[in-house]
């Protein structure tokens, strides 16, 4: 019966939850931030790049953008645009 409900949790979380999809990287992109008047970018540092079970890819952002108002720590890659890595 334990083996059981280990390979139904497995099944469910898939391989997302082992981290073995998240890569480290050293990028820069920016952010627009629509605000009162007008529009302006804010740069920011991303340090790692993930992508779910779907094929969705997600960034995780180290500092906070100056108006910006980000829910969580993983960000959606097409959030940020002007991606500059260094090799």
């Amino acid at each position: 019966m334990k083996k059981l409900l280990l390979l139904g949790v497995f099944l469910v979380s898939g391989c997302a939850g082992f981290g073995g999809n998240m890569k480290t990287v050293d990028c820069e992109a920016k952010i627009k931030i629509h605000t009162w008047g007008g529009k302006q970018e804010e740069p920011v540092h991303v340090n790692a790049i993930r992508s779910d079970r779907f094929g969705r890819e997600f960034v995780r952002v180290q500092n906070r953008p100056g108006y910006a108002f980000l829910l969580g720590r993983w960000q959606p890659k097409d959030t940020f645009s002007d991606y500059t890595c260094k090799s």
